[in-house]
């Protein structure tokens, strides 16, 4: 997959990038439809002129997964890279709450599917 990432007050960066493509790209591979998924990463900076103190950089990300919906993700910090590592641990935690679900929606179907064969087999035993 793909990630697209934008750059607000900021200058672009292979080198933030590439860190961007491979911490998400390991949490996102686990789509079998990954090829339909899009995300796009918006890493800004926020400096306070009024203020004094480390700038603020907020890294967001809007994940398309196709048939999974989407997700809407943004973390804030000081530094860049602690950010973006807070954001890929929380997309990993929702990624694994929607494969959970698909799993468990698979399943019900599954037991749906016996229990109708089975209730279905009984009523012709008996007629």
């Amino acid at each position: 997959m793909k990630v697209k990432v934008l750059f607000h007050n900021l200058e672009s960066s292979n080198l933030i990038n590439s860190a961007i493509e491979t911490k998400l790209g390991h949490v996102l591979e686990k789509f079998e439809d990954r090829a339909q998924a899009k995300a796009t990463v918006i890493v800004s900076m926020e400096n306070s002129r009024a203020q004094r103190g480390p700038d603020l950089f907020t890294v967001k990300a809007v994940i398309k997964l196709g048939r999974h919906g989407s997700l809407v993700l943004e973390k804030s910090d000081s530094e860049f890279y602690r950010a973006l590592a807070m954001l890929a641990d929380r997309l990993q935690d929702q990624v694994n709450r929607m494969l959970d679900k698909d799993r468990v929606r698979k399943l019900k179907r599954a037991r749906q599917e016996v229990y109708d064969f089975t209730h279905w087999h009984e009523d012709s035993r008996q007629a």
